[in-house]
């Protein structure tokens, strides 16, 4: 398709692995929609998993390289991943079908019990950057 010839913001690493990660997007959407973290990994319903990566380190290195993941220090002093959400929206935006197909945000929930269709624990939920992917089914 047309999105790996856009010419996106950026260096052009930046710009092959933001084409790139929108091919592999494009293709997961199109199944019927579903939630899937961004920086968490530990799950299925983890981007990462979605797309194909079975590495952690590779994955965060891919979004690092794409520009929408960043690493910062956190308030006790450890490094973390900070997910750019305005960045995958912008990313995002040179897509006809983008409001059909995706929909990024923060949402809270307990990732644990989510994963696996059970009731959530209130004092169990966190918040994490979160993409639909696919088409939304109202029926």
């Amino acid at each position: 398709k047309g999105y790996a010839k856009h010419k996106m913001p950026g260096n052009d690493t930046m710009s092959r692995a933001r084409a790139l990660l929108l091919v592999l997007l494009v293709f997961a959407a199109q199944a019927n929609s579903s939630w899937v973290t961004i920086g968490e990994t530990s799950r299925d319903c983890s981007l990462c998993s979605r797309i194909g990566f079975y590495d952690r380190t590779e994955y965060y290195a891919f979004l690092v390289t794409a520009g929408l993941a960043v690493y910062e220090l956190n308030a006790n002093g450890k490094t973390e991943l900070q997910i750019l959400r305005k960045e995958f929206d912008t990313m995002l935006d040179i897509l006809p079908n983008k409001a059909e197909l995706f929909e990024v945000t923060m949402m809270k929930f307990d990732i644990e019990n989510a994963s696996q269709g059970i009731a959530q624990r209130p004092n169990q939920r966190g918040y994490y950057s979160v993409l639909r992917i696919g088409i939304k089914n109202d029926g």
